[in-house]
C-alpha cells in the first residue's frame, strides 16, 4: 500500500496527468473482484467527483485499482532486485545447486560463501536480472 500511495511509475506528474480511456480485457471473476474490493484512492491519484459523474466515477476508480496494483507489482519488484534477490535468483541459486556446482571441491565455508557472492555479482550482470528490474 505505501508504494501505490506515492505512485511514482504510474502516475509521474500526480494530479497534472491526464487520464485516458481504455478497454482492459479480464474475466468476469477478476472483474468482479477488483469492483468488491474496497480500496482509498491515494491522494497524488486525480479522481474525479463522484457526486458529479458517478459512471466517470466508476471507471475511474476500477482504473485506479489496476494501476496501483501495477504499482506495487512494479515497486516491489524492483525492490527485490535491488537487493540482488527475488524468484530469478531464486531460480538461478537452485540451478547451481542442481547442476552441483559446489560438489567434488573440498572447500572451506568461507570459499563457499565467496562463490555465492561471485555468483550473485554474476547474477546482477546478467540479462535476466536487468529485465526484472525495468
Amino acid at each position: 500500500m505505501k508504494f501505490a500511495a506515492k505512485m511514482e511509475k504510474f502516475l509521474e506528474r500526480g494530479k497534472e496527468e491526464g487520464m485516458v480511456r481504455v478497454s482492459v480485457r479480464m474475466s468476469r471473476a477478476m472483474y468482479a473482484q477488483l469492483v468488491q474490493q474496497k480500496f482509498q484512492a491515494p491522494k497524488c491519484y486525480p479522481m474525479p467527483r463522484r457526486a458529479v459523474d458517478r459512471k466517470g466515477f466508476l471507471e475511474a476508480e476500477l482504473g485506479m485499482k489496476i494501476a496501483c496494483g501495477f504499482e506495487m507489482m512494479h515497486q516491489m519488484r524492483k525492490r527485490a532486485g535491488s537487493k540482488g534477490k527475488g524468484s530469478t535468483w531464486e531460480v538461478f541459486k537452485k540451478s547451481l545447486e542442481n547442476s552441483a556446482y559446489f560438489k567434488g571441491s573440498f572447500l572451506a565455508r568461507r570459499s563457499i560463501a565467496s562463490l555465492w557472492k561471485m555468483q550473485n555479482k554474476y547474477y546482477r550482470k546478467s540479462a535476466t536480472f536487468s529485465r526484472t528490474r525495468h
